[in-house]
């Protein structure tokens, strides 16, 4: 039976595609859209539709424009929307699905405007689950910017500043979206012909156990 086991254990390892690095890129060019002074904490909340990505996989690092007032201490979490683009709440809990992670946590600090890649904790994001909410959070931010070419419907905005008096309630913008770039990991997956192997070598450890029973059953 241990060969049987063996032979499905050896399908897996062997047969599964390598999961090759990629980026997922969404919008180009950039414009001052979020604007905070020093003292005012911004939180923003991109939905990015499930179509940029074509499969399942592990995002491990965000790029996108950011030049802050001073050294900021900037928060970014990741997660399946809850709510679709095109139909955000302008309560920004709501939009936050139930595997709302945080994925960086750190300090930035007010140098040029430019890109900025955050390498964070990997965060596990599938498609057919929904779209892609991405927060952010930090203390006078500024030239947080939005795309200026982008295809209508694949991105949403909510946004809210300190000053609002409810702090999870926030302004729905419509089609705007941060030009943003995502490191992307694919699941590995195993190919058609391993899957064959792995249903052979189980029905053979199935058999092999019934068979063994049977010897037990007419030996006592």
């Amino acid at each position: 039976m241990m060969r049987y086991i063996a032979v499905a254990a050896a399908a897996v390892a062997l047969g599964t595609s390598p999961a090759t690095a990629d980026t997922v890129s969404y919008g180009t060019n950039t414009s001052q859209q979020v604007s905070c002074a020093p003292g005012c904490t911004a939180t923003v909340q991109y939905s990015f539709a499930s179509s940029l990505f074509s499969t399942a996989g592990y995002i491990d690092s965000l790029t996108f424009f950011l030049q802050p007032n001073a050294a900021t201490p900037l928060s970014i979490f990741l997660s399946t929307a809850a709510t679709q683009v095109g139909s955000m709440s302008s309560t920004l809990s709501a939009n936050r699905g139930s595997d709302f992670a945080s994925f960086y946590d750190g300090t930035v600090a007010g140098v040029d405007a430019g890109a900025r890649t955050f390498d964070g904790q990997s965060f596990f994001y599938d498609p057919s689950a929904g779209d892609l909410l991405l927060e952010i959070r930090g203390d006078g931010l500024r030239n947080l910017t939005s795309a200026v070419s982008y295809t209508p419907g694949q991105v949403q905005r909510v946004y809210t500043f300190n000053s609002f008096a409810n702090k999870d309630s926030g302004i729905v913008d419509s089609d705007a979206g941060l030009t943003t770039r995502f490191g992307f990991t694919p699941a590995a997956v195993p190919e058609p012909g391993t899957w064959a192997l792995m249903i052979a070598g189980f029905a053979a450890v199935g058999f092999a156990m019934r068979r063994g029973e049977r010897r037990r059953l007419a030996a006592a």
